[in-house]
């Protein structure tokens, strides 16, 4: 009987994990809705993406970018 409740709790346990696992999956827009600039005052680029209601966004500083 033990057995079986170990099967169970592990079956349910993946399912748990393959559906807490799609949204970051799709973090990022399929169609490439990605705008990025430059600020030179401040001395960043950044980028901002969005997907439906979905987005984000993120910058890095120069010294931080790789050229």
């Amino acid at each position: 009987m033990l057995g079986g409740w170990v099967v169970f709790m592990l079956v349910a346990f993946v399912l748990f994990l393959v559906l807490a696992c799609q949204p970051a999956a799709r973090a990022y827009p399929k169609d490439g809705d990605i705008n990025i600039w430059h600020d030179d005052s401040r001395g960043v680029t950044c980028w901002v993406y969005k997907d439906g209601y979905a987005g984000g966004i993120s910058c890095l500083t120069d010294e931080e970018v790789d050229r």
